[in-house]
């Protein structure tokens, strides 16, 4: 299993996410090319992500299709314009 664990952080009047907490493999923050040459297969690191600045404004209903961020190309996904620099990073390897 590459995730040991998963605690979301939910802020009561708001209802959204203020805080997430994953423990991961060591080796899934590794590019997918060379997550096969990381020996130590038992280390885990924990990795935290703080939400904040949230604006409860209005939205195009478009705004949410993931087609306008990446698609899949040759059995990748790949970020589109303007965010090529961005890297997607898969949390369940076999992702359709």
């Amino acid at each position: 299993m590459t995730t040991k664990r998963i605690e979301y952080t939910i802020d009561r009047k708001s209802g959204m996410i203020v805080r997430m907490v994953n423990i991961v493999q060591s080796r899934q923050l590794y590019e997918h090319s060379i997550q096969s040459r990381i020996e130590d297969a038992s280390s885990y690191a924990i990795v935290e992500t703080d939400f904040s600045n949230y604006r409860e404004e209005t939205f195009e209903e478009g705004e949410l299709d993931p087609g306008r961020y990446f698609k899949k190309q040759d059995g990748r996904y790949v970020t589109l314009a303007p965010y090529e620099s961005y890297k997607i990073f898969l949390g369940t390897p076999d992702l359709k």
